[in-house]
């Protein structure tokens, strides 16, 4: 048989931190900037979350 282990006994790690609080977030004009520079169809009517993720993904 396996042996279970009660949740009081694992321990809890630190919990990290998935964005960088002092990094500003880029603005749509910078994104557009960085879309540009890669051949990104559609950029210049793309909203800010829609460049992220272009970005992202290219």
């Amino acid at each position: 048989m396996a042996k279970t282990v009660a949740k009081t006994d694992r321990k809890a790690g630190p919990k990290r931190q998935t964005t960088i609080p002092d990094e500003p977030e880029p603005t749509r004009a910078e994104l557009y900037a960085r879309a540009r520079m890669r051949p990104i169809a559609g950029a210049s009517r793309m909203t800010k979350d829609e460049l992220m993720v272009a970005l992202r993904t290219h």
